[in-house]
């Protein structure tokens, strides 16, 4: 993955924090071997228009109230016009309160041929497709659209690009290490306490921000979707929506061959300046590098290939869910 390194202006900033006598929640410590650059995004914010879905599905979301999430299988109705865009009110069955998540940037092709299934997140009633990637034991079920949950707890946040809610309503939110895990511990204490600073010590899959039945994926989660995909050399392009990036060269456009449709959301620093939205990808995984630094996956405008690296826990991030 590309290093970033940090602006003059950052390492300025830190050093007068640190002769003020800042703790650790006050911001990240200055290291030579893992920084990252803020460069201002080149990138242009691209609008989207508004036009109706209709989704119908089967007579048990009903019942969805008495789960966190619900998962429906595709039915052409369900899938709506392949031009329909986002963040827009939900008809038939759901009824007016439910919020599809946009489809303008997956798979069309996998949307006119029912191969998505969907799921509601029944805290905010939003609706997202989900796709079904790998075969046999290596088979995983991931969320075809970035999270876009409002957690705000605290020092753990989240936020929409440019704090303008149109990128919450394209590219989901971008959350801090700590809200990916919901480090509040408002659904689950998984990881109650865990941020900047400290490391975490608990086993197994960690729920974090993802509704219930779904969780963070780890750094061998993401592994296994790489090798599902052919593997990390050529993932980039099998893991990036065909819409939505920066152009740079055909050999590196995404063609989302399995439906995962990753966006170029870009990523929030510490300080609140946002970079790279139609360049770059990064999501959040639950496994440490260190007390400061996580795993993150890592997808590029000019790059063919997936990448994972640690990046420091302030920075926010897209949330990918897998199933459990």
């Amino acid at each position: 993955m590309k290093k970033f390194l940090l602006s003059s202006a950052f390492v300025a900033t830190f050093a007068f924090l640190a002769a003020c006598g800042d703790d650790s929640s006050s911001g990240p410590e200055m290291e030579s071997s893992s920084s990252v650059e803020a460069e201002e995004d080149s990138s242009s914010s691209e609008e989207t228009s508004s036009s109706s879905i209709v989704a119908n599905t089967s007579s048990s979301l009903r019942d969805v109230a008495s789960s966190s999430s619900a998962v429906i299988a595709s039915s052409s109705s369900a899938n709506g016009s392949s031009s329909s865009i986002a963040d827009e009110v939900c008809y038939g069955e759901y009824g007016a309160e439910y919020t599809c998540v946009t489809t303008k940037y997956l798979n069309q092709d996998m949307l006119d041929t029912n191969g998505y299934g969907e799921f509601v997140d029944t805290r905010d009633k939003k609706v997202y497709k989900t796709v079904i990637i790998g075969e046999g034991t290596k088979a995983q079920t991931w969320m075809a659209q970035n999270l876009n949950y409002d957690y705000n707890e605290g020092i753990a946040e989240s936020h929409c690009y440019s704090d303008d809610d149109a990128n919450c309503d394209k590219y989901g939110r971008l959350y801090t290490w700590s809200a990916a895990m919901d480090s509040a511990g408002v659904f689950s204490n998984d990881c109650k306490g865990c941020g900047y600073g400290t490391v975490y010590s608990a086993g197994g899959t960690i729920q974090g921000v993802c509704p219930e039945g779904w969780h963070l994926p780890n750094k061998a989660e993401w592994d296994t979707l790489f090798t599902n995909v052919g593997g990390e050399d050529v993932a980039g392009r099998m893991l990036k929506s065909e819409e939505g990036w920066n152009d740079y060269s055909e050999s590196t456009e995404g063609i989302d061959s399995y439906g995962f449709s990753a966006l170029p959301a870009g990523y929030r620093d510490y300080y609140g300046d946002f970079y790279k939205a139609g360049l770059y990808a990064n999501f959040w995984s639950s496994s440490e590098y260190d007390s400061k630094y996580a795993y993150s996956m890592y997808l590029g405008y000019d790059g063919e290939d997936a990448n994972l690296d640690n990046s420091i826990k302030y920075f926010a991030f897209s949330v990918r869910c897998v199933q459990d």
